[in-house]
């Protein structure tokens, strides 16, 4: 049985049974604002919204010096795409709490989500350093100032795959300024960066690391603040990404081409192979795209429905081969939606309402991915309108006769940058 502590069933992920609980405290002492922002905690883990958001409120007008109310009130705000209030509310905590990292990192993303990435990089290097990327014992930080030229530069892992594939723009400029490239990758993507004209070593997560082979290090998520990335000025580098040419033509031997066009499905993120709540779309409510006149594969590993082809895929590698046969890819927001955006494939990102700073406000397109097409969820618990959305849209898709789709190439010609 877990602890009864509220705060700690919250923690150690027993929302639900917190509930009850915090009502109990909250009838002694209708007051407390923590107990406000603990049960809004609560009622936003169990999609309970407009609770979440009356609770906090309340939390924030009972004691409105504190910055956690305020941050908590932020939070809810963004799942539920309001992205105007919610802004003002994490500026808030912040002014309040100006050195908390959590609270940082929630005002540089809310900042990003409205292009103003010079104000947001400052931010967003405070909130990370200590907590989500440290020195290397022995390797100087890079600055983003000091002269590569010559230099020997490992950059390493931070984030998730998709952050690996979204964040590698960024190293073609390294390599411009004259360094030698080393970049510390986990073992199932190695392969797809392995020989990329941008990486002169991949260093997978379990090679020891000599500091004397390294004259600077730098975490992958860093290089867009210490380049000075600006929203109006990304890299969108098209066709970045290429999959390897044998494991295209293991793959032409493996998928099964009919007459109807073949798309490319993931309607899961996870973690930890546990799946990501709001960026998860479950088996029934994904169901009406089976109505689509294509032929469905699973580009989510481990996973199928009956009405989807499904191939075995053992690292990142085997999924761009895959994707390099597809006329287009359907995927929530997870690494499967930016390895074919990387790749110049047609792709449509069903994000949630509250979606990721990456993908800004109001957009249909994005300024990563020229060949990616946004739909946006209108719902915090439902995905029935964006799935909507996306039977439309494939329903206007022909198949490519070749089966390689030219937009993107097959890869054993298609060029990088």
């Amino acid at each position: 049985m877990p602890n009864t502590n509220p705060a700690l069933l919250i923690e150690n992920g027993y929302p639900e049974l917190a509930i009850p609980r915090l009502e109990e405290q909250l009838s002694a002492d209708p007051q407390n604002w923590e107990y406000h922002v603990n049960i809004g905690v609560a009622y936003r883990l169990t999609s309970q919204f407009q609770l979440a958001l009356l609770h906090q409120t309340l939390a924030t007008q009972l004691k409105p010096d504190q910055a956690p109310a305020w941050h908590n009130l932020g939070v809810t705000l963004t799942e539920l795409g309001d992205f105007d209030r919610a802004y003002v509310a994490h500026r808030t905590a912040c002014s309040l709490s100006p050195y908390n990292q959590q609270m940082l990192l929630a005002l540089a993303y809310a900042l990003m989500r409205y292009g103003k990435f010079e104000e947001a990089w400052p931010l967003w290097e405070a909130a990370r350093y200590h907590k989500y990327f440290w020195e290397i014992p022995g390797i100087p930080l890079w600055n983003g100032k000091e002269s590569l030229e010559g230099k020997k530069l490992l950059v390493t892992k931070e984030g998730g795959y998709g952050d690996a594939i979204l964040f590698l723009r960024w190293i073609a400029e390294l390599q411009d300024r004259g360094a030698e490239t080393f970049l510390q990758t986990t073992d199932e993507q190695a392969g797809l960066f392995v020989g990329h004209p941008w990486i002169n070593h991949v260093v997978t997560e379990e090679e020891p690391i000599n500091p004397k082979n390294y004259d600077f290090s730098i975490s992958m998520l860093s290089l867009p603040a210490l380049l000075n990335c600006k929203a109006d000025a990304i890299p969108a580098a098209e066709r970045y990404i290429v999959a390897r040419p044998e494991k295209v033509s293991q793959m032409r031997e493996i998928v099964s081409r009919g007459t109807r066009p073949l798309v490319g499905i993931c309607w899961g993120a996870e973690e930890g192979l546990v799946p990501k709540r709001s960026r998860t779309i479950s088996d029934r409510e994904i169901e009406p795209l089976k109505e689509a006149d294509v032929q469905w594969i699973s580009l989510w590993p481990g996973h199928k429905l009956p009405w989807m082809e499904y191939v075995q895929l053992v690292d990142w590698s085997d999924t761009a081969a895959l994707i390099t046969h597809l006329d287009a890819v359907v995927s929530v927001d997870t690494a499967v939606a930016h390895i074919a955006g990387a790749m110049g494939q047609k792709t449509q990102i069903i994000t949630p309402l509250g979606s990721d700073w990456k993908f800004f406000r109001n957009l249909t397109t994005s300024p990563w991915y020229p060949s990616v097409e946004l739909i946006r969820n209108d719902s915090p618990t439902s995905w029935a309108g964006a799935v909507q959305k996306a039977l439309i849209g494939i329903q206007r898709l022909h198949r490519v006769p070749d089966g390689i789709n030219p937009e993107h190439g097959d890869s054993s010609s298609a060029a990088v940058g």
